[in-house]
């Protein structure tokens, strides 16, 4: 236990995010998560670790992703990256060796549902979206021809979207306004 963890009552290291506030990853309560903090990181974190054309935001991918969702998938799709806010934007290859990662992700992303009223597991429409967008970013955003697609995307065609940059303020605003519109369509 870290001495800071003795004087707070809270279990293992914290990460301090945007607002100030620390959030221990091994002890997670839902009311540590704020959409301030979410949409303030996940605007300055990019697509793909970096490895695109130009700057892409996570929060651009789920507010372009969201808007090509139907109607009771919007809201989860912009939220479905939210750990993303607290543990990176991981590639896919990386995180399946990763199980000690996999595990604190897991646990996250159900504290994470709890809080802003999301399925404890993304569900198979959002998850096939998610695919989609994938398949349909990676040619725009990458040098050279997206091999690692290959034939495991086969049964996916890409969206029509055509990705232009946004910048993190940008992206920050966008995010804020769809999760404060999808909220309220919610009530």
């Amino acid at each position: 236990m870290t001495d800071l963890a003795i004087y707070t009552g809270r279990k293992g290291d914290y990460i301090q995010v945007h607002s100030g506030k620390r959030v221990y990853l091994l002890d997670l309560k839902p009311e540590d998560f704020d959409i301030e903090d979410i949409a303030h990181s996940l605007s300055m974190t990019c697509r793909y670790t970096g490895h695109c054309n130009f700057f892409y935001p996570v929060a651009q991918h789920v507010v372009l992703g969201s808007r090509k969702a139907p109607p009771e998938h919007k809201y989860e799709f912009l939220m479905h990256d939210n750990s993303e806010a607290y543990l990176a934007d991981v590639a896919r290859p990386v995180k399946g060796m990763l199980p000690d990662y996999k595990r604190i992700e897991h646990g996250l992303e159900i504290v994470l549902a709890l809080r802003f009223g999301l399925p404890p597991f993304m569900t198979p429409a959002v998850k096939r979206l998610d695919t989609q967008m994938l398949i349909t970013e990676a040619p725009q955003l990458m040098n050279g021809d997206p091999w690692w697609l290959g034939e495991q995307y086969a049964d996916f065609k890409p969206l029509d979207i055509k990705i232009k940059p946004w910048s993190p303020a940008r992206a920050k605003r966008e995010f804020l306004a769809a999760y404060h519109r999808l909220k309220g369509d919610r009530a």
